[in-house]
């Protein structure tokens, strides 16, 4: 059975891998945001960093960070400047747009600088076997895969991962809740 863990389990997870969602990296890395969920994993990683737990991400969580960061941006454009008939990809080639990508990568040098990068690649065999239509997306599901297949804690939000074969530790009692191991 996959465990639960809320924000303040790090002492009982010390010898433990972590893999970091995109969600997670986004409220450390990008948020200007001081709600619950920024400044409950803001503590977290102080205390792995701290503590020199190993974290990892891979190539998707890249992915994702950089995309999400890119729509938030124009999106915050358009609701700014009223700019509803700029496409997406018409700003992101713009002066603008070029400059919020290389802020975005400027944010993943940051990132690999204490977050290790987990190039595991997924054979015809793994792929084959995400192949089922269900609620978690397929992203979501090449992550939890990775996470069961190395023994990764997934740090998350997403409640997409309430039902993860996944240990997964997580500030949203949602995921955890009364099922907290």
């Amino acid at each position: 059975m996959a465990m639960r863990y809320d924000n303040h389990s790090l002492g009982e997870l010390y010898e433990k891998n972590f893999f970091f969602d995109t969600n997670v990296l986004l409220d450390l890395f990008y948020t200007q945001k001081n709600d619950w969920s920024a400044m409950a994993y803001s503590k977290l990683y102080k205390g792995m960093v701290a503590r020199k737990m190993n974290m990892y991400i891979d190539n998707t969580v890249l992915s994702e960070f950089i995309n999400r960061i890119l729509r938030i941006e124009y999106k915050l454009m358009q609701s700014m400047t009223g700019s509803v008939d700029v496409s997406f990809k018409t700003y992101r080639n713009t002066d603008e747009g070029q400059e919020k990508v290389r802020e975005a990568y400027d944010l993943v040098n940051v990132i690999l600088k204490s977050i290790h990068l987990d190039g595991e690649v997924l054979n015809s065999d793994d792929i084959e076997s995400l192949l089922v239509v269900d609620e978690i997306d397929y992203n979501d599901k090449t992550i939890e895969h990775l996470c069961i297949k190395k023994g990764y804690v997934l740090v998350t939000n997403d409640i997409d991962f309430m039902h993860s074969e996944a240990d997964i530790l997580s500030a949203n009692r949602n995921l955890y809740g009364e099922a907290k191991q």
